[in-house]
């Protein structure tokens, strides 16, 4: 199995910009809380599992279930990706939320933000999967900030040093969520020091590009959320 050049970022639009993301790339989106930040995570997803690129999706803000129902209508089907093998989640959210839920074929279930050793190894074990399957994947972390917000800066800045290693290691292609204006500037660029590349999204939907593994010529884009998705406008 060939290793690709890069991985198609999915939304519409937006790889006429950036041209793809190269495999073992860490891409960090910081954007105010809002529910755009997570559709825009999700299409990114979903697309990749059009194309048969795994995926695993950590959500420490919102539960699986729930996340489903709101992609389903923006038109993004996750299920039967689930069904194929292709889609794997850990949910850091719904124990906090006192929600007695089980595992599932596809969700591995954590006590939360601060059950790091758990959820490391459960990446792992998507991983393993996953690259029985594809010569890469897709991941996305949100949030980062809910993590902060229960352990020392220290402690994620170890945590990060060791899932963005994996990442790299394993050509996946990850999206870590940071809050807007949530944390001290100096954890922040902390944080955008360990990855790859940094894309700010504001609640207008201006998204700008700070920095991206490769060279591109355009560094800000709008966004426009349609019933069917997110489409990329340059200025």
């Amino acid at each position: 199995m060939g290793k690709r050049d890069v991985v198609p970022f999915g939304i519409k639009g937006f790889d006429k910009i950036i041209e793809g993301v190269p495999p073992g790339s860490c891409l960090l989106l910081i954007s105010p809380p809002m529910i755009e930040t997570r559709l825009f995570c999700t299409e990114f997803i979903f697309r990749g599992l059009q194309e048969d690129i795994p995926a695993l999706f950590i959500e420490m803000d919102d539960s699986p279930e729930q996340l489903k129902l709101k992609a389903l209508r923006y038109n993004l089907p996750l299920v039967n990706a689930e069904n194929k093998n292709l889609l794997k989640w850990i949910d850091g959210y719904s124990a906090r939320a006192r929600k007695t839920l089980k595992d599932t074929k596809a969700i591995k279930r954590v006590s939360g933000p601060l059950a790091l050793s758990d959820i490391s190894i459960a990446i792992s074990g998507a991983q393993s999967l996953f690259n029985n399957i594809s010569d890469t994947y897709k991941l996305v972390f949100d949030s980062v900030s809910t993590l902060l917000l229960y352990n020392n800066p220290e402690t994620i800045y170890r945590f990060l040093q060791v899932i963005t290693a994996k990442i790299k290691n394993s050509d996946g292609v990850a999206l870590f969520v940071l809050g807007q204006g949530m944390h001290d500037s100096q954890v922040e660029m902390t944080i955008r020091h360990m990855m790859d590349g940094t894309i700010i999204l504001d609640e207008d939907l201006t998204m700008n590009i700070v920095s991206f593994p490769i060279t591109i010529s355009k560094k800000k884009a709008s966004l426009n959320l349609t019933k069917k998705g997110f489409e990329v406008k340059t200025d």
